[in-house]
């Protein structure tokens, strides 16, 4: 069951990457995130650790739902074998 879990999670999570208003969302917060790192002055090194921070943790949700569709492939592909061997014993029964 798991597998079937991982599968659709990863759909799921791949229906987000496609999405065009998601795409348009995360590209706007990274170039906004980046507007005000250039507007900080250099002066202010916990503005700019915190853009540099926030800028990280964007790219670390994109990575972890890009995580789930990798994970979602691989359980799709067990699920497969899975249902072909079923398949096989069942032919020999």
């Amino acid at each position: 069951m798991i597998d079937f879990e991982q599968t659709q999670d990863g759909e799921i999570a791949q229906s987000f990457l496609d999405d065009p208003l998601f795409r348009k969302a995360m590209d706007a917060a990274r170039h906004d995130i980046m507007d005000a790192w250039e507007a900080t002055p250099a002066r202010d090194v916990d503005a700019r650790e915190f853009l540099w921070k926030l800028q990280q943790a964007s790219l670390r949700f994109e990575g972890i739902l890009k995580g789930y569709v990798d994970t979602g492939k691989v359980a799709k592909a067990n699920l497969k074998e899975h249902n072909t061997i079923a398949r096989k014993v069942r032919s020999i029964f």
